[in-house]
């Protein structure tokens, strides 16, 4: 699991009324009867790839709030960065290269 699964568990674990399941390959959180699907993510690694841009720059851009498709956090004394799959495409304008054998 990603870390930003693993700290959504540990603090849903404060609830009463919650589980955890996979459907169809996709994580589910169930909250007082109500489904939440997680979000695809990428690595700050995979998106500096995709825009032809060093690590760095996609770090400091989250950390300074110019991009909408992710966030960087400070806590416990190191940052964490979220990047939404979906917003990151959206926003760059990449798009994904269809399977050329279909």
């Amino acid at each position: 699991m990603t870390d930003i699964k693993n700290h959504c568990i540990i603090n849903l674990s404060k609830l009463d009324n919650y589980f955890i399941y996979q459907k169809g390959g996709n994580l589910i959180m169930n909250v007082n009867g109500i489904e939440y699907e997680n979000t695809d993510t990428l690595k700050v690694e995979e998106a500096a790839k995709l825009m032809h841009k060093n690590p760095s720059f996609v770090r400091c851009g989250l950390r300074d709030k110019r991009f909408n498709f992710g966030c960087a956090v400070f806590h416990n004394g190191r940052w964490n960065y979220y990047i939404n799959k979906q917003k990151f495409f959206e926003e760059t304008g990449i798009s994904v290269a269809e399977d050329v054998d279909k």
